[in-house]
């Protein structure tokens, strides 16, 4: 009688061995470019976070020079002393949209001051809202990533309460 071999129940074969380097390389290289990809996305959204925080920041000082105006501007903070500065704001509002996004280091923003009831305050017959996207009206965006910060605060100029309202997005 000739005996016959059979691999008939064998776990290691070679097919078995060469799908599963195949596989394993397959799953290492799919690792490799989901973990770059995600610290990409997050180095990214951190940036963004840190330009935001830094800009919302700068609004809540008194600015360079402390007596800053549309022309002299270095650091536009809206504060005197403790408390918002309408007349700061509407200097803020003269400035170009261009100039506002280096000075505040953001593409799109969106700047408002509101009553606690949601109101828009108006200063010198003027709201106290400004914005740098090119539409006609200030319009954040719905379907995209929005940085938001609040400072409730007191107007300066008739000691009311008032929420200073800050809003940044990248296109």
């Amino acid at each position: 009688m000739a005996a016959t071999t059979s691999n008939k129940g064998q776990i290691f074969t070679s097919d078995f061995v060469a799908s599963f380097a195949l596989f394993s390389l397959f799953l290492i290289l799919f690792g490799t470019l989901w973990n770059t990809s995600i610290d990409m996305f997050t180095q990214e959204v951190d940036t963004l976070e840190n330009q935001h925080d830094y800009s919302f920041s700068l609004l809540k000082t008194s600015g360079h020079p402390s007596n800053w105006n549309s022309s002299n501007v270095e650091i536009p903070g809206l504060y005197r002393h403790s408390d918002l500065d309408a007349e700061k704001f509407l200097e803020l509002k003269d400035i170009s949209n261009s100039s506002k996004r280096r000075l505040l280091k953001a593409q799109n923003l969106h700047i408002r001051v509101e009553y606690p009831n949601g109101s828009l305050v108006e200063w010198g017959g003027e709201n106290l809202e400004t914005y740098t996207n090119s539409g006609e009206n200030s319009v954040v965006p719905k379907n995209q990533t929005v940085y938001v910060s609040n400072q409730e605060t007191i107007l300066s100029q008739s000691s009311e309460r008032v929420e200073l309202r800050y809003y940044t997005w990248h296109n």
